[in-house]
């Protein structure tokens, strides 16, 4: 629906000091500056809509809503000076590394106005423009400024010491301290002092250990443990500074089915000159930030062993632990207080009654009337991970070589999101969480878990014969083999959820989800994440000929066949649905032929699951 224009720029120095020869200084500076911006497709601009957008039935005409946008254009200058000085069996490290963001963003969605019909026929009789009578169904504008600069400094300084305590254990011992000075807003919503200030952590002291050591000339003990504290998000700072007020830009959401927001909408194609008054409009929702928030940080740990089998064969075991520690949650302050207890029962797929789920649900109107949901992003969630990973490692050697490596793993985590969801970088709704501010009860299996994952790789280049001749150099000799076998079981897909058709409950606030908070709609009587993609397998592999030219083959060419996905197996990475229930007076009934169907079939590198095959050519000189 736009054109897209991506500029990437960087550059960096660096300078080398050597002053004696037990020290060494380091410092590097860096530029680098990204710009992705999106504008409007002209040739959509002739249909009679201008920048106007519209959706008819539920499909979108005219140019996308949230055009034009910049997101975002940033430019980082960064400044690091790492030093080393060895001293007998000590080799310490220290240094900092100092960094200056600016992003600039521009973004307002449905800046030119949105009209929303519920039929074609409706439609048709508001463009028409026969009659005075509006057939919209909704209207959406938003007001204020789309732009947005603001400046993040990070500092981060550190101090290691690599000891060799004996000569089988050496022990490596360190420290970081990190600060992000976050920018402030200029415009902020007096109603919730919140959203004039932003706080930056100061307390993020991040210690490291790690310790090696030699049982014997065949085996090796490696163990290590450390902090890491996450950076805050641009995106984050981003909509707290615009629509996380609720006045830098005001979204005005117009329904036909209340009479006052119908009056004051506009007649079709005409937009809004200014935020209508005398007539009541959708409460806006505010986002702002804990007072006393802090910055995540994960916990991480290792300890394995490495044995050498034979001269060119390894094995290391290794377990895996991790902890994500004082992560982001989100809470709606302006929930109603008011709730009831109220049973569903719960039929099998027969239609028959086999149980019941009791839950108190949230009923009542909003406190603060003047807004929607008041979003508090604190800190609350946690991420728990464990894994067990075992490596066989054949160096090259006699034209072979190969890598063997399981991974049995358990992600577990307290309702959070995929990975860089809109939900994990915005913080701008609870929709990831069953009730409000709690989040022990979405403690369960993460988006990201994946029990079992193996994977083999080798390679292969023979010596046919030991001819130095034409046919030997350049048809017999010089091939090469390689293929990469992945073999991994599914990760979950989401939660399995409820879909409710009436109001269960007179007066409940939301019928989007059975306990009445209008947040996450998952089945609150089944496991979270029980909803697990197929287990997927791939073979990709290579063949190479080598072509050596010029005295001692100074000079090789490379021509290359891959083939991806070699056995051309399938399985789907995403379903159409989600929906395990839907919900009718009160009666939760199961959906099965709703579940499991393949939706996309999407996966990196390439994007499709489909057999794929190339040539290429390589050159090294």
């Amino acid at each position: 629906n736009g054109d897209d224009a991506v500029t990437v720029r960087n550059g960096h120095i660096a300078w080398t000091f050597i002053p004696t020869s037990t020290f060494v200084n380091e410092f590097r500076f860096a530029v680098a500056s990204d710009r992705q911006a999106d504008t409007f497709n002209n040739s959509e601009l002739g249909q009679g809509l201008g920048y106007l957008q519209v959706s008819v039935n539920g499909t979108a005409i005219g140019p996308a809503n949230y055009l034009p946008r910049i997101e975002p254009s940033e430019t980082r200058f960064q400044f690091q000076d790492n030093a080393t000085w060895t001293k007998g069996n000590h080799t310490i490290k220290f240094g900092g590394d100092i960094a200056t963001t600016r992003d600039y963003v521009y973004f307002i969605s449905n800046a030119f106005g949105s009209y929303t019909y519920q039929t074609v026929n409706a439609f048709a009789l508001d463009s028409s423009g026969a009659t005075s009578t509006k057939y919209w169904q909704r209207y959406v504008q938003t007001f204020g400024n789309g732009a947005v600069d603001f400046r993040q400094g990070d500092y981060g300084f550190y101090l290691q010491d690599q000891w060799r305590a004996t000569a089988r254990l050496n022990v490596q011992l360190g420290a970081r301290y990190e600060y992000a000075s976050l920018p402030q807003p200029t415009t902020c919503n007096h109603d919730y002092p919140g959203t004039c200030h932003l706080r930056s952590a100061p307390t993020n002291l991040a210690p490291r250990l790690g310790l090696t050591y030699r049982l014997n000339d065949k085996t090796v003990i490696q163990a290590g443990y450390g902090m890491f504290f996450a950076r805050f998000q641009g995106g984050t700072i981003d909509n707290l500074f615009t629509t996380g007020n609720g006045v830098y830009q005001t979204a005005v959401t117009l329904n036909s089915t209340t009479p006052a927001q119908f009056a004051v909408g506009p007649a079709f194609p005409n937009t809004l000159g200014a935020i209508p008054t005398g007539g009541s409009v959708s409460a806006a929702s505010l986002q702002f930030l804990s007072p006393n928030l802090k910055t995540p940080y994960s916990e991480q740990g290792n300890i394995g062993i490495q044995r050498q089998l034979t001269n060119d064969l390894s094995i290391n075991v290794s377990y895996l632990w991790s902890r994500g520690v004082q992560l982001y949650g989100v809470r709606d302050l302006n929930l109603p207080t008011g709730s009831t207890n109220f049973t569903y029962t719960i039929n099998d797929v027969s239609g028959n009654a086999a149980g019941t789920y009791t839950t108190p649900v949230v009923t009542g109107t909003r406190p603060d009337t003047r807004y929607g949901g008041v979003y508090y992003d604190d800190n609350g969630v946690n991420s728990f991970y464990n894994g067990l990973a075992v490596q066989v490692n054949k160096r090259f050697a006699h034209g072979f070589q190969g890598l063997a490596s399981y991974t049995w793993q358990h992600e577990i985590d307290d309702g959070q999101s995929y990975g860089e969801s809109t939900n994990n970088l915005f913080l701008s709704n609870a929709n990831s969480f069953l009730t409000n501010g709690n989040y022990k009860l979405d403690k369960g299996s993460g988006t990201l878990d994946q029990r079992h994952r193996f994977v083999l790789s080798w390679v292969w280049a023979p010596t046919f014969t030991h001819g130095k001749d034409f046919f030997s150099k350049y048809i017999v000799n010089n091939w090469q083999l390689s293929t990469i076998t992945t073999m991994a079981s599914g990760h979950p897909y989401g939660n399995l959820a409820i879909s409710l058709k009436d109001t269960p409950v007179t007066g409940m606030f939301s019928n989007f989800s059975v306990n009445g908070t209008g947040f996450s709609s998952r089945v609150p009587f089944l496991p979270v994440n029980s909803y697990y993609l197929p287990a997927y397998y791939r073979s990709d592999a290579r063949v190479t000929k080598i072509l050596p030219f010029g005295d001692g083959n100074r000079y090789q060419v490379y021509l290359n066949f891959e083939m991806f996905n070699l056995a051309n197996t399938w399985a789907a990475r995403g379903y159409t649905s989600s929906q395990a229930y839907t919900e009718t007076k009160g009666v939760l009934t199961p959906t099965p032929a709703s579940l499991y169907i393949p939706g996309n079939d999407a996966m990196s590198p390439d994007g499709t699951e489909a057999r794929r095959m190339q040539i290429s050519l390589r050159v090294i000189f």
